[in-house]
């Protein structure tokens, strides 16, 4: 048993290709791949919803340069979007604005800087216990705790 298979062209004549599942690589799955993506889709759901796994994805598009194009071309796509729906929002409603200020800016108006104090303002102070065994004996092994304080 032959493990090629005979077609013929459009034209008629012979074309030979290799047995084997054929590929997903298709145009109308690569499309398919992007409108996803250009809808907000994560590229590995994306991939997924197409048939295909996270590192075929990215197989795809380091091999077929085309591919990887139109990829960033839904990003952007999807990007001017949603960008859009932020910008009226932000019109009206200024969560809308301070959301993209935030995300978009994070050094200059980022909540994520974490201050911690102690009561009433103070600087933290720190505690450390030990508890070391007691020297009367190695079979009466008690503890006693020892406790330090330390202020900045």
């Amino acid at each position: 048993m032959s493990n090629t298979i005979t077609t013929t062209t459009k034209l008629g004549k012979p074309r030979r290709r290799k047995g084997g599942r054929r590929s997903v690589m298709t145009r109308r799955n690569s499309n398919k791949i992007c409108r996803f993506i250009a809808a907000g889709m994560p590229l590995q759901h994306a991939a997924a919803a197409g048939g295909i796994g996270k590192s075929t994805f990215h197989l795809w598009q380091q091999k077929h340069p085309a591919f990887a194009e139109a990829v960033e071309k839904a990003r952007a796509k999807g990007l001017a979007t949603r960008l859009a729906v932020i910008t009226v929002a932000a019109k009206t409603d200024w969560h809308a604005a301070a959301w993209y200020c935030e995300h978009v800016f994070p050094d200059s108006f980022s909540k994520s800087r974490l201050e911690l104090t102690g009561a009433n303002g103070s600087p933290l102070s720190a505690a450390v216990a030990l508890y070391l065994p007691a020297k009367d004996s190695p079979e009466n092994a008690k503890t006693l705790p020892v406790v330090t304080t330390a202020e900045p």
